[in-house]
This record gives structure tokens, C-alpha cells and sequence, in this order.
């Protein structure tokens, strides 16, 4: 959303360790502003893809573009790699746009570059966090189910993507929810961002 306000509310009640960002929502700012003790991490699947577009906004074209992006994916998810040899090839690519004057590029690799790797102080071997994709693809199959002629509701909709990501990242409380007796009532909060 270009003004997650609701999201902002939640951030300030709720507890929250880490939040993966994709950069374009402003919430990397409003923790900063309000001092929340939240972790950031950059979204990693969508560093190439920006790029590539940021590539296309310094005058190349899409094709140009993607092909000097693409090594970006090759390095920023190779975990036998050390994150201090992943900076290392990051900030040759830094340094190629400085050099050519991508300045597009150049101020987005740069703003990314402090969040790539927080998802590493969790737990060194943990993958969770670095990418917003497990929700990306969740919202591509509601889309799915909503531009097909459905009369899913809005509410429908985000109780079903609610469900469906705590089916993914938590498995125990999803399966310990169908346990519950009927009368019970669970609740769940899913920031969405």
C-alpha cells in the first residue's frame, strides 16, 4: 500500500522482531523515526528485479538491464557463501555503477545494502525472513481465486491468506487450530505489508 497506516498501527503495539521489506512501502523510515526495536531485512528476490528496472530508469534497456541485475541473484542467495564475501561482490556492483553513472541504481543498491543480511542474526543457518516471496505467493493465488468470477470477500480473502500463511511458516499452530474445540475461539495476527 502506498500509506500502510494500519500496518504502522500494528508495528507500534505489536511485537515484532524482524520485517521483511521490499523497500518501496516507507516502513524501513517509520521504524527509524519511532525507534522501534525491529529488525529490517531488504527482501533478497526483490534486489535483482528492482535493479533491473532501476537499470532501465538510468537509460538502459530491459533487456541491458536484467542481464547486468542478474549476477545479484546469483550471490545474495548462495548461503555457502560467507555474507562477508556476498558484500564483497555487492559492492563491486556498487562500484560499477558509480563508475558508469548509473545514479538510479547506484542510490538503491546503496539504501539496501545496511538490511540484506539481518535475517542472519536470528539464527545463522535460518532462511526465514530473507524474502517476502512466501507471502507474494500466497497473494497471487488469492488473486487467483478472486478475478475468476468468485464473490470472495475481502474479509474471506484475508482470513484465507491469514490461514494459509500460518500453514507455511507455523505449521504446529496450524494443525494445533483444527484441534481446538469448536466453541474455542483462536486468534491470529498476520501482518501484511
Amino acid at each position: 500500500a502506498k500509506t500502510p497506516s494500519k500496518v504502522k498501527r500494528l508495528l507500534k503495539k505489536s511485537h515484532v522482531d524482524q520485517l521483511t521489506v521490499d523497500g518501496k512501502s516507507g516502513l524501513e523510515k517509520f521504524i527509524k523515526d519511532h525507534h522501534l526495536p525491529i529488525t529490517v531485512q531488504r527482501c533478497l528476490w526483490h534486489i535483482p528485479r528492482t535493479a533491473a528496472h532501476m537499470f532501465y530508469l538510468d537509460g538502459l534497456t530491459t533487456i541491458q538491464g536484467r542481464e547486468l541485475a542478474k549476477p545479484l541473484a546469483s550471490f545474495l542467495f548462495n548461503e555457502k557463501m560467507t555474507v562477508a564475501a556476498r558484500l564483497e561482490k555487492y559492492d563491486k556492483i556498487i562500484a560499477e555503477c558509480e563508475k558508469a553513472e548509473f545514479n538510479k541504481t547506484l542510490n538503491f543498491l546503496e539504501h539496501a545494502k545496511p538490511n540484506l543480511f539481518t535475517y542472519k542474526q536470528f539464527a545463522d543457518d535460518d532462511i526465514h525472513g530473507r524474502t517476502n516471496s512466501v507471502i507474494e505467493r500466497q497473494m497471487r493465488e488469492i488473486n487467483r481465486r478472486m478475478e475468476n468470477g468468485s464473490k470472495w470477500t475481502i474479509n474471506g480473502a484475508q482470513n484465507l491468506l491469514t490461514l494459509k500463511l500460518i500453514q507455511e511458516m507455523n505449521p504446529e499452530s496450524y494443525d494445533h487450530s483444527w484441534k481446538l474445540p469448536k466453541n474455542k475461539k483462536t486468534y491470529y495476527q498476520v501482518i501484511l505489508c
